[in-house]
């Protein structure tokens, strides 16, 4: 009983809020949501926390690759064209 307690309380977490779902059904969240979730003023700030995260996950012998992915994201720019402002 306590365990679908705990499951319960997970899945109406503001984290469910932000839950991405990808082509093949996998569930996904932005780092560029988190940061404003977990009340972090600049994403300059959190992207050192990431990084930190990377690299735990690299000392615990799991592939990086396999938790952390770039994305890019392409901004329009005054000229007209767009820039890639990259985020994960």
């Amino acid at each position: 009983m306590a365990i679908n307690f705990e499951i319960e309380k997970i899945k109406d977490s503001i984290f469910e809020d932000y839950k991405k779902i990808n082509d093949y059904g996998q569930e996904y969240w932005s780092a560029r949501d988190f940061y404003k979730i977990l009340d972090y003023q600049k994403w300059e700030k959190f992207i050192n926390v990431i990084n930190k995260a990377k690299e735990s996950c690299k000392n615990s012998g799991q592939n990086e690759l396999d938790h952390f992915v770039r994305v890019d994201k392409m901004v329009a720019i005054g000229s007209g064209d767009q820039r890639d402002i990259g985020f994960s």
